[in-house]
């Protein structure tokens, strides 16, 4: 999508650079590969990494490549899951990972509210998202989104989402 045209969405930071990082093929990766992952990143001048991700183990090596990220200024983010559970992924836990949980608009009628409209506030947990007290913040996710398929908008919604609307008011 092209910014400042009037026609659509461009997203939420149209002057950063991405770089798409493959640290696996799977959904769940060997954690040494997402810390060397993390490695690169710092070491190619990444500002920020953002995961989406989870892991069935933290290595030294994992908790290492975050601290070095850390003394390099690169800001780590990572979706907390859809689970609706307690347990953390590993990166999350981990102090240099900021975990992302997900909370839903209430919509409810605020009371004392003069308006007969209801006032949207995002104090819902997700029926979805992991919670617990290893979460950093949490952020709304259920937005439009460009891809929705034919140049039309679909609705995003899930951690990890919420890791990128995060991601986006964190951007100095």
């Amino acid at each position: 999508a092209e910014a400042n045209n009037g026609k659509g969405i461009a997203g939420i930071c149209p002057l950063c650079t991405l770089a798409n990082v493959r640290v696996d093929g799977t959904f769940v990766p060997r954690t040494e590969g997402v810390g060397i992952g993390a490695i690169w990143a710092a070491d190619n001048g990444h500002e920020v990494i953002n995961m989406a991700l989870g892991a069935t183990s933290a290595s030294s090596m994992t908790r290492a490549a975050f601290d070095y990220a850390t003394r390099k200024n690169v800001l780590a983010l990572n979706a907390s899951a859809n689970e609706f559970s307690f347990h953390q992924n590993f990166q999350t836990v981990f102090d240099d990972v900021m975990a992302i949980g997900a909370v839903v608009p209430d919509n409810d009628l605020v009371q004392g509210n003069p308006s007969p409209l209801p006032t949207t506030t995002y104090l819902r947990k997700a029926n979805f998202s992991n919670y617990g007290a290893h979460l950093d913040v949490v952020a709304p996710t259920d937005v439009i989104t460009t891809g929705g398929g034919n140049g039309g908008y679909g609705d995003s919604s899930g951690t990890s989402s919420g890791a990128r609307r995060r991601l986006a008011s964190t951007r100095w």
